[in-house]
Protein backbone atom coordinates (compact mmCIF):
# COMPACT_ATOMS: atom_id res chain seq x y z
CA UNK A 1 0.00 0.00 0.00
CA UNK A 2 1.04 3.83 -0.70
CA UNK A 3 1.91 5.73 2.50
CA UNK A 4 0.52 8.97 2.74
CA UNK A 5 3.14 11.53 3.47
CA UNK A 6 3.12 13.41 6.57
CA UNK A 7 2.47 17.39 6.19
CA UNK A 8 3.08 20.09 9.20
CA UNK A 9 0.44 21.67 10.67
CA UNK A 10 -1.34 19.27 7.57
CA UNK A 11 -4.22 21.09 5.65
CA UNK A 12 -7.96 20.68 7.33
CA UNK A 13 -11.44 21.58 6.38
CA UNK A 14 -12.96 23.41 9.14
CA UNK A 15 -15.56 20.92 11.40
CA UNK A 16 -18.63 24.06 10.52
CA UNK A 17 -17.74 23.13 6.31
CA UNK A 18 -16.80 19.43 6.53
CA UNK A 19 -20.61 18.39 5.20
CA UNK A 20 -20.29 20.58 1.92
CA UNK A 21 -16.94 18.22 0.89
CA UNK A 22 -17.01 14.87 -0.71
CA UNK A 23 -14.02 13.19 1.19
CA UNK A 24 -13.91 15.36 4.34
CA UNK A 25 -12.24 13.00 5.89
CA UNK A 26 -9.00 12.89 4.09
CA UNK A 27 -8.62 16.33 5.10
CA UNK A 28 -9.25 15.76 8.85
CA UNK A 29 -6.64 15.61 11.60
CA UNK A 30 -5.11 13.52 14.20
CA UNK A 31 -6.46 13.12 17.45
CA UNK A 32 -4.23 15.05 19.21
CA UNK A 33 -4.57 18.07 16.36
CA UNK A 34 -7.47 20.52 16.29
CA UNK A 35 -8.54 22.02 13.29
CA UNK A 36 -7.46 25.88 13.74
CA UNK A 37 -8.74 28.59 11.38
CA UNK A 38 -4.96 30.77 10.95
CA UNK A 39 -5.83 33.01 8.67
CA UNK A 40 -9.54 34.88 9.11
CA UNK A 41 -10.98 37.47 6.52
CA UNK A 42 -13.80 39.80 6.05
CA UNK A 43 -13.82 39.57 2.13
CA UNK A 44 -13.52 35.85 1.85
CA UNK A 45 -15.23 32.79 3.28
CA UNK A 46 -12.47 30.85 4.69
CA UNK A 47 -12.99 26.84 4.56
CA UNK A 48 -9.69 25.96 5.19
CA UNK A 49 -7.50 25.54 8.59
CA UNK A 50 -4.55 23.68 10.10
CA UNK A 51 -3.89 20.95 11.87
CA UNK A 52 -3.08 22.11 15.38
CA UNK A 53 -1.06 20.66 17.55
CA UNK A 54 -1.07 21.23 21.72
CA UNK A 55 1.51 23.05 22.90
CA UNK A 56 3.22 19.79 24.61
CA UNK A 57 3.62 18.20 21.44
CA UNK A 58 4.90 20.83 19.57
CA UNK A 59 8.09 20.58 17.35
CA UNK A 60 10.18 23.14 15.39
CA UNK A 61 8.84 24.78 12.96
CA UNK A 62 5.41 24.56 13.37
CA UNK A 63 2.45 27.67 12.92
CA UNK A 64 2.46 29.66 16.20
CA UNK A 65 0.39 32.67 15.16
CA UNK A 66 -2.96 33.13 14.03
CA UNK A 67 -4.24 36.18 12.17
CA UNK A 68 -7.16 38.39 10.56
CA UNK A 69 -7.00 40.06 7.41
CA UNK A 70 -9.23 43.64 7.18
CA UNK A 71 -10.27 45.14 4.14
CA UNK A 72 -9.26 48.82 3.85
CA UNK A 73 -12.47 51.19 3.25
CA UNK A 74 -12.13 51.12 -0.32
CA UNK A 75 -13.34 47.82 -0.52
CA UNK A 76 -13.16 47.01 -4.36
CA UNK A 77 -16.44 47.19 -6.20
CA UNK A 78 -14.98 47.08 -9.40
CA UNK A 79 -11.66 45.04 -9.43
CA UNK A 80 -11.13 42.21 -6.64
CA UNK A 81 -8.28 42.75 -4.31
CA UNK A 82 -7.00 46.34 -6.08
CA UNK A 83 -6.74 48.51 -2.95
CA UNK A 84 -5.12 44.91 -1.19
CA UNK A 85 -1.84 46.96 0.09
CA UNK A 86 -4.32 48.85 1.94
CA UNK A 87 -5.75 46.06 4.20
CA UNK A 88 -4.37 45.38 8.06
CA UNK A 89 -3.57 42.25 9.37
CA UNK A 90 -3.85 41.66 12.92
CA UNK A 91 -2.51 38.34 14.81
CA UNK A 92 -1.58 36.89 17.75
CA UNK A 93 -0.27 34.07 19.06
CA UNK A 94 -1.62 30.40 19.56
CA UNK A 95 0.73 29.57 22.76
CA UNK A 96 1.94 31.19 25.37
CA UNK A 97 5.56 31.08 24.09
CA UNK A 98 8.83 33.81 24.34
CA UNK A 99 9.26 36.16 21.27
CA UNK A 100 12.20 37.99 21.94
CA UNK A 101 15.60 36.91 20.98
CA UNK A 102 16.41 34.90 23.97
CA UNK A 103 16.42 31.34 22.88
CA UNK A 104 16.53 27.68 24.70
CA UNK A 105 17.75 24.14 24.00
CA UNK A 106 14.60 22.68 25.41
CA UNK A 107 11.49 25.16 25.14
CA UNK A 108 10.14 26.85 22.25
CA UNK A 109 9.90 30.36 20.42
CA UNK A 110 7.68 31.40 18.32
CA UNK A 111 9.06 33.95 15.97
CA UNK A 112 7.04 36.69 14.68
CA UNK A 113 5.76 37.58 11.35
CA UNK A 114 7.54 40.79 10.86
CA UNK A 115 10.80 38.62 10.19
CA UNK A 116 9.57 36.54 7.25
CA UNK A 117 7.87 33.56 8.77
CA UNK A 118 4.50 33.11 7.87
CA UNK A 119 2.13 32.59 10.89
CA UNK A 120 5.09 32.53 13.08
CA UNK A 121 7.57 29.29 13.60
CA UNK A 122 7.41 27.62 16.65
CA UNK A 123 12.26 27.71 17.39
CA UNK A 124 15.04 26.47 19.76
CA UNK A 125 18.94 26.34 19.96
CA UNK A 126 20.52 23.29 18.61
CA UNK A 127 21.97 20.96 21.31
CA UNK A 128 26.00 19.70 20.58
CA UNK A 129 24.29 17.02 19.48
CA UNK A 130 22.14 17.88 17.12
CA UNK A 131 24.70 20.53 16.13
CA UNK A 132 26.49 17.11 15.26
CA UNK A 133 23.30 15.81 13.84
CA UNK A 134 23.01 12.48 16.01
CA UNK A 135 19.39 12.32 15.96
CA UNK A 136 19.59 11.58 12.62
CA UNK A 137 22.42 9.08 12.69
CA UNK A 138 19.94 7.17 14.57
CA UNK A 139 16.73 7.70 12.39
CA UNK A 140 18.01 10.12 9.35
CA UNK A 141 13.69 10.66 9.28
CA UNK A 142 13.70 12.87 12.86
CA UNK A 143 11.08 15.14 12.09
CA UNK A 144 13.60 18.16 13.63
CA UNK A 145 16.77 18.90 12.47
CA UNK A 146 19.55 21.13 13.46
CA UNK A 147 19.76 23.11 9.52
CA UNK A 148 20.99 26.71 8.66
CA UNK A 149 18.68 29.65 9.15
CA UNK A 150 19.01 33.67 7.99
CA UNK A 151 20.93 35.73 10.60
CA UNK A 152 20.11 39.27 11.75
CA UNK A 153 22.78 40.38 9.32
CA UNK A 154 20.72 39.50 6.40
CA UNK A 155 19.20 41.98 4.79
CA UNK A 156 22.57 44.15 5.01
CA UNK A 157 23.96 41.16 3.02
CA UNK A 158 21.15 41.13 -0.16
CA UNK A 159 22.90 45.02 -0.31
CA UNK A 160 26.66 44.02 -0.83
CA UNK A 161 28.60 41.22 -2.52
CA UNK A 162 26.23 38.25 -1.05
CA UNK A 163 28.82 35.55 -1.42
CA UNK A 164 31.71 37.49 0.42
CA UNK A 165 28.52 37.79 3.40
CA UNK A 166 27.11 34.66 3.25
CA UNK A 167 29.29 32.82 6.24
CA UNK A 168 28.65 35.91 8.68
CA UNK A 169 24.55 35.11 8.27
CA UNK A 170 23.73 32.00 8.39
CA UNK A 171 23.56 30.73 11.89
CA UNK A 172 22.68 26.86 12.98
CA UNK A 173 18.64 26.24 14.86
CA UNK A 174 16.46 23.65 15.54
CA UNK A 175 13.49 23.66 12.20
CA UNK A 176 11.63 20.95 10.63
CA UNK A 177 12.99 18.52 8.29
CA UNK A 178 11.30 17.44 5.23
CA UNK A 179 11.44 14.86 2.70
CA UNK A 180 9.33 12.22 0.43
CA UNK A 181 7.21 11.06 3.55
CA UNK A 182 6.94 14.32 5.40
CA UNK A 183 6.57 17.29 3.59
CA UNK A 184 6.56 20.79 4.80
CA UNK A 185 4.03 23.52 5.74
CA UNK A 186 1.37 24.66 2.25
CA UNK A 187 3.84 28.20 2.50
CA UNK A 188 7.42 26.88 3.43
CA UNK A 189 9.23 25.02 1.10
CA UNK A 190 11.62 21.91 1.22
CA UNK A 191 15.43 22.86 0.93
CA UNK A 192 18.42 20.59 0.42
CA UNK A 193 20.69 21.02 3.43
CA UNK A 194 23.87 22.90 2.79
CA UNK A 195 26.22 20.55 4.82
CA UNK A 196 29.44 22.73 2.83
CA UNK A 197 28.70 25.16 5.08
CA UNK A 198 31.22 26.54 8.13
CA UNK A 199 29.96 24.74 11.36
CA UNK A 200 27.99 21.67 9.71
CA UNK A 201 29.51 18.64 9.96
CA UNK A 202 30.18 17.55 6.29
CA UNK A 203 30.29 13.89 5.98
CA UNK A 204 27.06 13.24 8.24
CA UNK A 205 25.63 16.06 6.41
CA UNK A 206 26.22 14.76 3.14
CA UNK A 207 24.76 11.26 4.22
CA UNK A 208 21.77 13.31 5.29
CA UNK A 209 21.41 15.06 2.09
CA UNK A 210 22.34 11.84 0.16
CA UNK A 211 19.22 10.27 2.00
CA UNK A 212 16.91 13.00 0.51
CA UNK A 213 16.48 14.90 4.31
CA UNK A 214 15.86 18.72 3.56
CA UNK A 215 14.89 21.37 5.91
CA UNK A 216 11.51 23.29 5.30
CA UNK A 217 12.23 27.06 4.94
CA UNK A 218 9.93 30.53 3.99
CA UNK A 219 9.56 30.27 0.37
CA UNK A 220 11.18 33.51 0.18
CA UNK A 221 14.60 32.07 -0.02
CA UNK A 222 13.78 30.39 -3.28
CA UNK A 223 15.52 33.87 -4.31
CA UNK A 224 18.62 32.32 -2.90
CA UNK A 225 18.72 29.24 -5.50
CA UNK A 226 19.93 31.14 -8.22
CA UNK A 227 22.13 29.42 -10.56
CA UNK A 228 23.61 31.90 -11.61
CA UNK A 229 24.83 33.57 -8.87
CA UNK A 230 23.81 36.70 -7.31
CA UNK A 231 24.70 40.15 -8.49
CA UNK A 232 26.33 42.09 -6.98
CA UNK A 233 24.58 45.55 -6.94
Amino acid sequence: PVQTPVQTNHSCILSEYQEEFVGGDAWSCAETETCVSVVQSDVVENFFGQCIPSQEDLLSGQTCRVGAVTANTKSSDTVFNLHAYADTFDQSQLYELPEGRTFAFDSYNCRPTRIGVPLGRTYRKCTTEERNFEPQQSNVHSPEICAVVGGAKFDSCVEKDFHKCLDSIVARGMVDSCHTGRFCREDYICQSLPYQLNGVDTDKGKVIADAGVGFCTPTYFVFQLRLDGHPVP
